[in-house]
């Protein structure tokens, strides 16, 4: 049977298994669209800019969405379709919908705090909740070699080292003090990427689509990650061992233990 133009798009919308990042990037696009051809009021009612926006709340999910740049535009969508692609088809969209939402008020939240205490205008870019995701794929990925331009070779870590020097200073120019509350999203995402299996729950785990013609089982949300093997007691730290003459006795008592096992 033929497909039909309405079914090849439901193919590619469904095959990609990112169905957030793209709405994402078509909402975005149509925004910067709306505002690039004489329509500025819908972007100006997503943005957000402490602490005046605070009557309207939705502001605080709503402004990665508020464009005004065409170019601007196509790299926040190649960035936004690589870096959180890769996230949702990782972590399944519910998921990365709660870290991108998390992000995403955190950033506003920090941003609003550091104009509250310095008493110094901020405006909230679009692109700073997307440098949070980015900065959790660098932390996943620390050894990744990515192609600047498909010619400079980095590692992904740099990148990230990159990213944080970028929002700091583009950031600071009212206050230094600013740059670091810009800051609180990838401060944020190290936390999470570092504290990932909270009590031994892993929560990254790809899902099948629900366009999938013939999906697999689906595998339970949570799954448990068997505990690290504990050291030996006598290895663990502990508090005695600020007491140099215990740390002499356990070194003492290891050496006989060792002589011991050659001896036998």
């Amino acid at each position: 049977m033929t497909r039909t133009p309405w079914g090849t798009s439901r193919s590619v919308w469904s095959e990609s298994n990112a169905p957030l990042t793209l709405a994402l990037i078509i909402i975005t696009s149509l925004v910067c669209l709306l505002s690039f051809f004489g329509a500025p009021q819908v972007a100006n009612a997503l943005s957000f800019s402490p602490p005046g926006d605070w009557r309207q709340p939705w502001r605080l999910l709503t402004y990665p969405l508020s464009t005004f740049e065409p170019l601007g535009m196509l790299f926040y969508g190649v960035m936004l379709w690589w870096v959180g692609g890769s996230l949702e088809r990782s972590w399944g969209t519910r998921f990365y919908a709660g870290f991108f939402a998390s992000m995403t008020v955190i950033t506003a939240l920090g941003m609003t705090l550091g104009s509250l205490l310095l008493h110094v205008p901020a405006a909230v870019g679009y692109y700073l909740p997307m440098s949070a995701l980015f900065f959790a794929w660098c932390c996943i990925n620390p050894e990744q070699e990515v192609r600047i331009w498909g010619i400079f070779p980095v590692l992904a870590k740099w990148l990230a080292v990159g990213e944080v020097l970028i929002i700091f200073f583009s950031n600071a120019r009212p206050s230094p003090f600013m740059g670091i509350f810009a800051l609180m999203g990838c401060g944020a995402a190290f936390a999470w990427v570092k504290n990932r299996a909270w009590a031994d729950v892993n929560l990254y785990q790809t899902t099948p689509s629900r366009w999938d013609s013939n999906p697999a089982p689906r595998r339970p949300r949570l799954r448990i990650v068997p505990p690290k093997s504990s050291k030996p007691k006598d290895d663990r730290f502990t508090i005695r061992d600020l007491n140099p003459f215990e740390w002499f006795a356990k070194r003492r008592r290891r050496k006989q233990f060792e002589k011991l096992m050659r001896d036998d």
